[in-house]
């Protein structure tokens, strides 16, 4: 049996939102009717495929992520059972408040950050940081503010050195943040 397994986020869907409770026994069911309701919640008979983890608390009010394993998806599973399991971006030494890009089994990654911590990842469509990734990436912020779910943003950090200067010009130009290249963790 494997203790521990990390899946890249391509094997995922994360799902961050506001919940009100005082009891916090009761949060494991509010998470999966939630994941139920908005028809993320995996027809999995043996195991769970899903995780949460609170993000934040003020007084009654939770910011709550919650991770789901996709069904079909292109990953890899481990041979035997998993004691739990991890996505990528949870691993790594994020910047507070930032959108993070890297590549992960050759597409791009998009994070968005919330005191250091990731409050929703995904797998961007595109396969260049051009004007279509700009669109990708405000329809992405601008729910998540809509929601509440990111606090103002105050850049874009690409890990990945390769990036063309004039690549970095067009992103952050068309987010409107500054934008710094650093090597991969």
């Amino acid at each position: 049996n494997i203790d521990f397994f990390v899946f890249p986020v391509a094997g995922v869907t994360t799902h961050p939102f506001w919940a009100i409770f005082e009891d916090e026994s009761l949060i494991d069911d509010m998470v999966s009717l939630r994941l139920e309701t908005v028809s993320l919640k995996p027809p999995v008979t043996k195991g769970k495929h899903w995780e949460y983890r609170i993000l934040e608390s003020q007084g009654n009010r939770h910011l709550v992520m919650a991770t789901i394993l996709e069904v079909g998806r292109p990953v890899v599973m481990p041979k035997g059972d998993a004691g739990g399991f991890e996505v990528a971006p949870n691993l790594y030494p994020l910047p507070r408040n930032h959108l993070v890009l890297w590549r992960e089994l050759g597409r791009w990654v998009a994070c968005a950050t919330r005191n250091g911590r990731p409050v929703y990842y995904q797998v961007l469509t595109v396969t260049e940081l051009d004007r279509s990734a700009i669109l990708e990436l405000r329809c992405m912020l601008l729910q998540l503010q809509g929601q509440d779910l990111t606090e103002q943003l105050s850049g874009i950090v690409i890990w990945d050195l390769s990036v063309e200067p004039e690549s970095r010009e067009i992103l952050g130009r068309g987010l409107g943040m500054p934008v710094s290249v650093e090597e991969h963790p």
